[in-house]
């Protein structure tokens, strides 16, 4: 008999449970949905290093990237309108290895200020595609305080002209170039009399010697003061450097090098 009630009570308490969550408890279907889809990732990556992944393995790195929120750094290859009426920037290395990125039309006035062969940083929803067609879409350029905050080129700032300890990395290495011997930047009499101050970001070549071949200026800010760029990269060939490396065996590199003129 004590048996029997035991079972009547136990079916009585999950018979209530289960109107409970009947008529007390619904299903959010549209949140159910989103909680089970993967959640957006911020990716940060150089232009040349996501080519190069989407190049080695279209798949795996659509699975990486795809839908995800990404910001990808570069050099502008291009500026235009495509046939549908979208404004876009082709960034990376070099052509035709470049990641079209579309803009909205209310961020027409920033493209405008762009040029190719500037450096720019640029955050959006990363599309499928392939190497020579990878999309960035609802893109938009990320302000110079942005990249400092979040790019991988920290810098020194000093009363005089300083480099940065380290630099961006154009091609895959194991061992990053460093400096054996940074020169320090000559600050110009006229901007230091003017008070003007500015920052340069040149781009040189490393060679397996360790020693710089050629550089230019990538972008500067503000970008029509061209005083610093002489001096910025008088400093950056005549510094001497470690090559980086690869399998034990030392590589050319591209470097992009931060330099700040500031004289607080």
């Amino acid at each position: 008999m004590q048996k029997h009630c035991s079972g009547y009570i136990l079916s009585f308490f999950f018979t209530l449970l289960f109107a409970a969550f009947s008529t007390g408890c619904t299903i959010d279907e549209e949140n159910l949905e989103n909680f089970f889809k993967p959640q957006p990732t911020t990716h940060i990556i150089s232009a040349a290093e996501l080519h190069k992944e989407y190049d080695l393995n279209v798949i795996a790195a659509d699975m990486k990237y795809r839908s995800s929120v990404i910001i990808v750094y570069g050099v502008v290859l291009d500026i235009g309108i495509d046939t549908s009426d979208r404004a876009y920037v082709i960034i990376g290395a070099k052509k035709p290895e470049g990641i079209r990125c579309f803009f909205a039309r209310k961020d027409m006035a920033s493209l405008a200020r762009l040029s190719k062969g500037q450096f720019v940083a640029i955050e959006g929803k990363a599309k499928s595609g392939d190497a020579n067609t990878l999309v960035i879409d609802k893109a938009r350029i990320l302000s110079d305080e942005e990249e400092d905050n979040i790019l991988p080129k920290p810098t020194i700032v000093g009363k005089d002209a300083t480099v940065g300890k380290d630099a961006i990395r154009w091609v895959h290495a194991d061992i990053m170039p460093g400096f054996l011997h940074q020169e320090k930047p000559e600050y110009p009499e006229t901007a230091r009399i003017a008070g003007i101050e500015g920052k340069v970001f040149v781009i040189v070549m490393i060679g397996k010697d360790g020693k710089p071949s050629k550089a230019h200026v990538l972008k500067r800010t503000p970008p029509e003061q061209t005083i610093f760029d002489k001096p910025a990269i008088d400093a950056v060939m005549n510094s001497t450097y470690e090559p980086a490396m690869q399998n034990g065996e030392p590589i050319e590199t591209w470097l992009t090098i931060p330099i700040r003129f500031s004289l607080r």
